[in-house]
């Protein structure tokens, strides 16, 4: 239920996160797109105010997409694009989902998945799943939260703890993760309210809002 990117791109992306607002000219910023269409038309990305997709890490593959957001200041280079005061890392995963059984009814099960052993090396950096431990998990409104550390993230600058919410929309499972660098890590109650407001973003874009860029 883990998906990551290329270690080189990842690590562009932190170098973005971990800069002033505006990136070097040797980070290359473009044109910063708030939103985009994603498999095929059939779902939308967008992240919360401040916040772009960096083009170049993301990935749309026939079977789903991966989608990475940094602040729109650093991709785009332009200081009032948007600069959130805690900048966050944003990872969005959109899935086909074949299930007859509905998202929320399987969240049970993805709990207790995601706390065996099985589940914590899927969610670990490295694979191994003595690097994760779950603190808590939950469900409320159409979403499955989870709190999670992986200190193998260390190795590429990130915070061990962070946030991921998983939901039903559209025929598809998405899945979103909020993380920070580990040299200016946002403490715990901003990553959750980036989190809520990661999922508004998402659920209002797929409900009519086309895509947007700068």
């Amino acid at each position: 239920m883990s998906t990551w990117i290329s270690k080189g791109a990842f690590a562009l992306a932190l170098a973005l996160l971990v800069s002033a607002c505006v990136p070097s000219a040797s980070s290359a910023p473009g044109k910063a797109v708030r939103s985009k269409s994603y498999l095929g038309g059939a779902a939308v990305a967008a992240g919360p105010a401040g916040y772009c997709i960096d083009e170049r890490a993301s990935r749309d593959n026939p079977g789903g997409a991966f989608v990475l957001f940094g602040t729109c200041a650093a991709l785009s280079g332009v200081p009032g694009a948007g600069q959130p005061a805690s900048p966050a890392l944003l990872t969005a995963s959109i899935a086909l989902d074949n299930s007859e059984t509905p998202t929320s009814d399987r969240f049970a099960a993805m709990s207790r998945f995601f706390q065996s052993t099985a589940g914590r090396a899927a969610l670990s950096r490295s694979g191994r799943p003595e690097t994760v431990t779950v603190t808590r998990a939950f469900s409320g409104n159409g979403v499955l939260y989870a709190k999670i550390s992986d200190v193998a993230g260390a190795r590429e600058g990130l915070d061990p703890g962070y946030w991921r919410a998983i939901f039903g929309m559209r025929g598809m499972l998405v899945t979103l993760s909020v993380m920070s660098h580990s040299s200016r890590p946002a403490d715990d109650a901003t990553l959750r309210r980036t989190l809520d407001s990661f999922i508004r973003a998402m659920r209002a874009a797929n409900s009519g809002t086309g895509a947007e860029s700068l």
